[in-house]
Parts: structure tokens; sequence; C-alpha cells
């Protein structure tokens, strides 16, 4: 009789083994179990086709083997990018509430998943409108204004978020620099500090060149019958020396300051008078306006007001 052995593969193929020739086959026993060994390519097997096989009962299920191992974990994957910043809500409407807007938002179909928020530019209620629960502490007592609050509303109920704070804009530029204002008053004076003591004394600086005598006048020597004074006369000494009759005219040409002066003095024998051109007037003592006789001397002096007037004073005759 031959002797097969059926063996299947692990695609499902089964083969039977021609055992007749047992110097290509061995068994290894270990205790209650044995092992039957056939060497590599040394028996020919023949395919049996699916028709030949005849399939057993299924056997039960062996038992689950242990969980293997955690496997280590796997790299983190690059961040995505952020997205845009979502809005807490949407304002559907804002304007004046009044009893005519409640009336138009309680009508706009609002729920609890799609409510609808109104932002409240102008609050023009009054007690015997619109006045709701949730908005209002007492329905027949409006609270304070709604002006720039924003309400909402689900349906069934009325909400008050409160003011509207938008998101802070970025800085504007700078405005111009204003003009500076008045300077204010004068602070009073601090305490005055203790002296310091004396430093010590320096060396002597070198004598610098000798100035003007400014104590001494100019003399402006005059030999003819007229003169008009000029600016240069101003705080002078002006002489005059003709046989003749001499006339001093004083011009109005606002020429001097108010309080300059000018000596007069008559060195020849002719008399020297003193009179004012038109718009200025001489005062005197009697109205004596001749110096008195030869080396008589007289004094001018620019007074206030307007046309010029002017003081003569001196040894004078009429």
């Amino acid at each position: 009789m031959t002797k097969k052995i059926l063996t299947t593969n692990d695609d499902g193929s089964a083969y039977w083994y021609d055992l007749s020739n047992q110097s290509n086959i061995s068994i290894a026993s270990s205790g209650n179990s044995a092992t039957l060994q056939i060497k590599t390519n040394a028996i020919t097997a023949n395919m049996i086709s699916q028709t030949e096989l005849i399939t057993g009962p299924t056997g039960s299920t062996g038992a689950t083997g242990p969980t293997g191992s955690t496997g280590s974990t796997g790299a983190t994957g690059p961040t995505g990018e952020t997205g845009n910043r979502g809005e807490a809500f949407q304002i559907d409407s804002y304007g004046v509430l009044n009893n005519i807007t409640i009336t138009n938002i309680k009508a706009s179909g609002a729920s609890s998943t799609n409510f609808y928020v109104f932002l409240v530019t102008t609050d023009s209620r009054t007690a015997s409108q619109g006045l709701y629960p949730g908005i209002d502490p007492d329905e027949h007592v409006k609270s304070s204004s709604l002006d720039k609050h924003v309400i909402m509303w689900d349906g069934t109920t009325w909400y008050d978020y409160g003011q509207f704070t938008g998101l802070q804009g970025p800085t504007g530029p700078t405005g111009e620099t204003g003009s500076n204002g008045a300077i204010g008053p004068t602070g009073p004076t601090g305490p005055t500090g203790e002296t310091g003591s004396n430093g010590a004394i320096g060396p002597t600086g070198a004598t610098g060149p000798t100035g003007t005598d400014t104590s001494l006048i100019t003399i402006n020597e005059q030999t003819g019958t007229t003169y008009t004074l000029t600016s240069s006369d101003k705080n002078c000494l002006v002489t005059f020396n003709n046989s003749s009759a001499i006339t001093v005219t004083v011009p109005d040409s606002n020429t001097f300051a108010i309080g300059s002066q000018i000596m007069l003095m008559q060195i020849g024998t002719g008399t020297v008078s003193v009179v004012g051109a038109t718009g200025t007037t001489i005062f005197s003592a009697n109205s004596y306006t001749k110096l008195n006789t030869q080396y008589s001397g007289a004094t001018l002096i620019r007074g206030s007001g307007s046309p010029e007037n002017w003081y003569l004073f001196g040894d004078l005759k009429a």
C-alpha cells in the first residue's frame, strides 16, 4: 500500500506527498510529541484539486494571543496655518429704538439658534411704548437710556448685552502741535540761599586804554546872523559872534528827544534872539527870548507835548 501525507500551504493550496521511500523521511520525538521531517525536494508532490479535498469541520477559535507592546510615538507633524479670527456675533441692524423697531424685530423670525442682534444708536422710547423685561427692569418703567447698547431677541426673550465697545483701532496719526499757551504768572521767589565763601582774588588784568572824557562839552562857534539848531547841537554850547543882530531858530521836526538841552552864549555885540519855527513854542519867564548883553548865556530844554515845547531860561531880556 502506498503511504502518502497531505500538506497545505499558506496560500490555501494542498499537496499529497508519497512516503513509500522512507529514506526521504525521518521522525524526531521529544516527550509525548513527534515531528515528521521530509528532505527538501526529496519527494514529488502532486497538487490536489479543490474537488478532491474534503473540508472538515471548523475548529474552535484559538485563544487570543497577548497584546503586542505599544510602538513608539511618531514625529509631530507641522503646525497648520492659523485661521481667521471669528466674530462673537453679527449685528443684524442698528438705528433708533422705538415701538416700531421692537415690533419689526419681533417679526424677524428670530429663534434660540438664530437670534436677532440690534445696535441701539438712540433710545427714544417712552414709558408708554416698547418696554420689555430683559431690557427694562420693569416693563412699566423705562430703564436708563439704552443708547449705544447691544440688545438681542431670541424669539421669546429680550437680552441686554450692555453698551457696545468695538475693538480698539490702530493709533491715528499725531496731530499738529498747538500754539503755545499764555505764560503763567511768575511763581513766588524762593528763599535766598546761603552766601558762599569768597573765592580767591584773581590776578589784576591789564590796564585798558584811556577813555574819552565825556564831561567835556562840544562848542559850536557861529559867526553869521541866522542859525537853525540841528541834532548835533544837543548837549553842546553854541556861541554867536557878530556885531549885528542874530536870529536863532528852534525847528519843529522832532529832531530832539524830550529832555534834550542846548546852551546858548552871545560872544559879540549883536543881540541874539531865540524864535521857534511854526509848530514850536518857546516858554520863558516874562516871555523874554533875547540874550541880555555880550557874554550873556541861556539854556534851551525840550519839554513834553506836541507840537514841540521848549523851555528857555538864563540871562534874558525882552
